[in-house]
């Protein structure tokens, strides 16, 4: 019997956390839409990554698992370094650089 009870309990708990979760989602609106591009391979990537960058005029925000140390990496860590000098915030966060 209270095995019973508490999977009851449980059951309406979910259903009460859906129910109130999935409305106040409902109610925030930011009005903005988002563009999603799919990329199939590294390369055309890592160009309109470099392209992004180096057409923003606001913040430059990235994150990576893994960078390797080889040509691209240095011309992308420079372009970083070039809009940090321009006055640019630049966030990168690495958690590992292979040599």
């Amino acid at each position: 019997m209270t095995l019973t009870i508490m999977l009851f309990m449980l059951t309406l708990l979910l259903a009460l956390d859906f129910h109130f979760d999935r409305k106040a989602f409902q109610q925030i609106s930011l009005g903005k839409r988002s563009a999603i591009e799919l990329i199939h391979n590294g390369e055309d990537l890592c160009e309109q990554l470099m392209n992004d960058i180096r057409q923003t005029g606001s913040l430059v925000h990235v994150m990576f698992y893994i960078m390797k140390h080889d040509a691209i990496s240095l011309e992308f860590l420079y372009l970083l370094k070039d809009k940090a000098e321009a006055g640019i915030p630049v966030y990168l966060l690495i958690d590992r650089i292979r040599a």
